[in-house]
């Protein structure tokens, strides 16, 4: 298991098919929709919701995952550039 807090990490990871996680609660899950944009998909057993992965670029935020905390990698293959 791979603790990772950059988002490029947590997007290389997304790509390599690998799970991500936030390690405080595993109903959070990081995603790539269908456009390209990677989102938090929050699941509670009833639906679904979702949020950016970080904050809009060209703001102050664009570096900053939007859920705080240690996100977790699961599964096997390997992200580029880690």
């Amino acid at each position: 298991m791979t603790k990772l807090n950059v988002i490029e990490q947590v997007k290389a990871a997304v790509d390599a098919g690998l799970t991500v996680t936030l390690a405080a609660s595993p109903s959070y899950t990081v995603i790539k929709d269908s456009n390209g944009k990677y989102l938090i998909e929050y699941r509670d057993g009833v639906e679904n919701n979702w949020i950016g992965l970080h904050g809009r670029e060209g703001t102050k935020y664009e570096h900053a995952i939007n859920m705080p905390g240690d996100w977790i990698v699961s599964g096997t293959g390997t992200i580029k550039g880690a």
